[in-house]
């Protein structure tokens, strides 16, 4: 699955495939390169570098705990389909609903692997979704964060990460977010 006006690199479906066959995981992912030209995609000039991670390892990414790294976007992944059965509802949901996707399949990945390699190309649209005032889909990322914390109440990676509160910070940090582009905007309450 890819937003309208990204694009995936040539070579990417076939890359995240090998590495799932080849190192037996449940989850395989690449670098995503953000442009603001979508006819082009820009050269990898670093050394491709792959290694495994365990859930414990990638939970904090995930989550954004204590890093800056964002990794709830679905768009550079590739799942074992065994991951998604039984998902949670994400119907009627704009925006969002990657993350509740993302972390279901977390939820029951044992092995992940990750390459260095860009397999997607992110465009920074000026007009996209996320990139204008506030809009009645922002709203959606509440439902999105309240459906994730019910999703990991009262549960713990295998190395005993509080999953449950992991998901409140994030719960608690859209809150925060949403009130601060209210009050700057210049929209009326």
């Amino acid at each position: 699955r890819s937003d309208v006006d990204d694009r995936y690199y040539p070579d990417a479906l076939g890359l995240l495939a090998d590495l799932l066959e080849k190192y037996d995981a449940d989850i395989s992912f690449g670098g995503i390169v953000e442009t603001k030209n979508i006819n082009s995609f820009p050269e990898d000039t670093k050394k491709n570098k792959i290694r495994t991670q365990t859930p414990d390892q990638m939970w904090p990414r995930i989550m954004k705990w204590k890093t800056q790294e964002f990794m709830l976007y679905i768009w550079h992944k590739l799942y074992k389909r065994e991951l998604f059965e039984a998902l949670p509802e994400v119907e009627g949901i704009c925006q969002g609903d990657d993350v509740i996707l993302t972390c279901a399949a977390f939820l029951k990945a044992k092995k992940i692997v990750e390459t260095t390699a860009p397999v997607y190309l992110y465009y920074i649209n000026p007009s996209g979704l996320t990139h204008k005032g506030l809009s009645d889909s922002d709203l959606d990322l509440i439902r999105v964060w309240d459906t994730v914390v019910e999703m990991m109440e009262g549960k713990r990676s295998p190395g005993g990460l509080d999953l449950g509160y992991l998901a409140r910070y994030n719960l608690w940090r859209t809150d925060f977010t949403l009130i601060t582009r209210l009050i700057l905007s210049d929209e009326k309450i």
